[in-house]
């Protein structure tokens, strides 16, 4: 299954800039884990737990294969099921979630809107239910989410109480539209911090922010 170069990218955001920046993260929670990429990159460079919940099954028993092989599987547990409706044993300090159903906002409107209606299993609103659910008093969640829709979730986010504290929207290019947010939100106020990354310069080649946060994770950075 496909590796995307933004879920790359959140996922050493949160493990380079974010978790370290947060008091107290032991428990971790990764919401529609797909193979376990957020799993497997927030566990390389920190000891604590991460718990991930997948529906597929084909990404389920993949993310389960690629955890087994990594020498940080005590320290990861992975469910298969649907969130809504699940009961986890514990509250999370940091929730996570790159949700699959984003894609939809890629397609032309008139196929969104027909997509829209076969999209059954996550949607913003129930994901920030759970979220809340399942966050300790102190916790903090994060999600990438298309630039599109960033309004749309940030206001939803503060309907359901949640303040947010960091956000970076990313562009392919330095001179390309915005295409995707990365939003860290927490229950509690906090001056929001607000940037830009480009993947790449002009010339075609990896920003240095870029390099920074994915040379541990990318064999040719």
């Amino acid at each position: 299954m496909k590796v995307s170069t933004d879920s790359c990218l959140f996922g050493a955001w949160l493990s380079k800039k974010i978790i370290p920046s947060l008091p107290n993260i032991s428990q971790v929670l990764d919401i529609g884990s797909g193979t376990g990429l957020l799993m497997l990159m927030m566990a390389q460079e920190h000891a604590f737990h991460v718990d991930g919940i997948e529906l597929d099954e084909a990404a389920y028993r993949q993310a389960l294969s690629n955890i087994e092989l990594t020498p940080w599987k005590d320290r990861m547990q992975l469910f298969h099921g649907d969130v809504n409706g699940f009961e986890f044993s514990r509250r999370y300090d940091l929730i996570v979630s790159n949700p699959p159903f984003y894609e939809h906002d890629w397609l032309p409107d008139s196929d969104v809107k027909a997509s829209a209606m076969h999209d059954t299993t996550l949607n913003f609103e129930d994901l920030l239910k759970v979220v809340d659910k399942s966050l300790s008093p102190m916790g903090y969640g994060a999600l990438l989410i298309p630039y599109r829709r960033f309004d749309q979730i940030s206001r939803l986010a503060v309907s359901k109480g949640f303040y947010l504290h960091h956000v970076i929207h990313v562009q392919h290019q330095v001179t390309h539209d915005l295409m995707r947010s990365m939003i860290l939100f927490g229950r509690h106020p906090a001056g929001l911090q607000e940037d830009t990354l480009p993947i790449k310069e002009m010339d075609g080649s990896y920003t240095s922010l870029f390099v920074q946060l994915l040379r541990d994770y990318y064999l040719y950075l």
